[in-house]
Order: structure tokens, then C-alpha cells, then sequence
């Protein structure tokens, strides 16, 4: 209303021939500011997409050092998402840019019509003045349309680093299955070893038991052998007395 109101009040003061002209000539303006906010969005997503998916696979063909690829992954991501944020902010400026030049359009038709009717230019020049504003509407809505399109690539990339994140931990959790699972068998064979100790000593012990216990009887052996020697001494030496007193 304003616009319309500055124009209505400049042709009432000074006829002007080029009020449509500049009418017409700035409503194409604001889908080229739109264009030019979008390229950024579209350009910013893929590097970052490519380095995530990089880091993704690197942390999948380098099993060893998953820690690192998932350091580096997570910052590649963070990244990315930067990255995609900032591209939606810019698409979404870039939208109401389009919307703002959307509705301008068929405003600054208006205008110039009033304007031309109000300078009595005749019902032609209105008609082109309207048709362009139409021409005008069509081209907002395509550059809305562009942008709608725009947005799903952006989501459709951010879908796919949420994708290869969520493969990436798959791998990292069924390596740390398969490791949990290799101490498990150590555990197990360290049980094993425990228990073989445990038998070896058992057995030693036993040998050593066997160990004293012959001792014992060769010791008992002996005694009992000195006794037979002290006894066989003791007859022997009777005999001799038995013999003197005889003799």
C-alpha cells in the first residue's frame, strides 16, 4: 500500500513515463538476490559430505585405530553439520527473499497499472502491466519451487552422513563384541591355566607325601633291622658265657 501510495502521489505531482519501467524492472531483482543467496546452500554441503564419507571409511578399512577414525569422524561430522545448518539458514533466507519477491511483484503491478491508468496510458499498457506482474508471480513461484528442491538435496546429504555415522558405530560395536569376546576366551584360557596349576601342585604334593611316607618305613626298616643286630648280639654274647662257664 505504501508503494502504491508513493506512486499514485509522484504521477498526481509529475507525470513520469518510467514509474512501469522501474516498477517492472525491480520486481526480478529479489529472485536474483534469492539465486544468489542459494548457490552458497548448494555448494557448501558437499565437500563436507565427501570428507565425512572419507572418515568413514577409513575407520571401516582401519580397524585398529578406531578410536582415532572415530575422533576424526566425529569432527568431520561436526563440520558437515555446521556446514548443512548454515546451507539450510542460507536456503531459508533465500526462501523468504523469494517469498518477499513474490508478493512485491504483483504489488509493483498493481502500481505501475494504477500508475499508467492514473496518466491515462490507455487499458493496453495496463494489461502489460499486468500480464507482467503474472510473468512475475510465475517466475517466484518456479524460484520457490527451486529452492523446495534445494532443501531436499541438503536433507537427503544429511540423511546419508546419518546413515554411514549409524554404520560406523555398527562396525565399531561388533569390534568391540569380537574384542570382548577374545577376552573372554584369554579369561578362559587363564582359568585353565589356573587349573593346571592347581594340579601340578596337587600332584606335587602328593609326591612329596609319597616321598615321606618312604622315608618313614626305610627308617622303621632300619630300626627294626638294628634291633635284630642288638638281639643277635645279645645271643651271641650269652652263648660265649654260657660257653666259658661251661668250659
Amino acid at each position: 500500500m505504501r508503494i502504491s501510495r508513493c506512486l499514485f502521489s509522484s504521477a498526481a505531482a509529475k507525470p513520469n513515463l518510467e514509474a512501469p519501467a522501474a516498477a517492472a524492472a525491480a520486481a526480478p531483482a529479489a529472485p536474483s538476490a534469492a539465486e544468489g543467496a542459494a548457490a552458497p546452500a548448494a555448494a557448501a554441503a558437499p565437500p563436507a559430505a565427501a570428507a565425512t564419507a572419507a572418515a568413514a571409511a577409513a575407520a571401516v578399512d582401519a580397524p585398529q585405530s578406531n578410536t582415532e577414525a572415530w575422533r576424526h569422524f566425529s569432527s568431520c561430522f561436526s563440520s558437515t553439520s555446521a556446514a548443512v545448518a548454515a546451507a539450510v539458514e542460507q536456503q531459508q533466507q533465500a526462501k523468504a527473499a523469494a517469498a518477499a519477491a513474490a508478493a512485491f511483484k504483483p504489488a509493483a503491478g498493481i502500481a505501475a497499472a494504477g500508475a499508467a491508468a492514473a496518466m491515462g496510458e490507455g487499458t493496453e499498457e495496463a494489461a502489460a502491466a499486468e500480464e507482467a506482474a503474472e510473468e512475475a508471480a510465475d517466475l517466484a513461484a518456479g524460484d520457490a519451487a527451486e529452492q523446495q528442491l534445494l532443501q531436499q538435496q541438503l536433507l537427503q546429504q544429511q540423511l546419508l552422513l546419518l546413515q554411514q555415522q549409524l554404520l560406523l558405530q555398527q562396525e565399531l560395536l561388533q569390534q568391540q563384541l569380537l574384542q570382548q569376546q577374545l577376552l573372554q576366551q584369554q579369561l578362559l584360557q587363564q582359568q585353565l591355566l589356573q587349573q593346571q596349576l592347581l594340579l601340578l601342585q596337587q600332584q606335587l604334593l602328593l609326591l612329596q607325601q609319597q616321598l615321606l611316607q618312604q622315608q618313614l618305613l626305610q627308617q622303621q626298616l632300619l630300626q627294626q633291622q638294628l634291633l635284630q643286630q642288638q638281639l643277635l648280639q645279645q645271643q651271641l654274647l650269652q652263648q660265649q658265657l654260657l660257653h666259658q662257664q661251661l668250659y
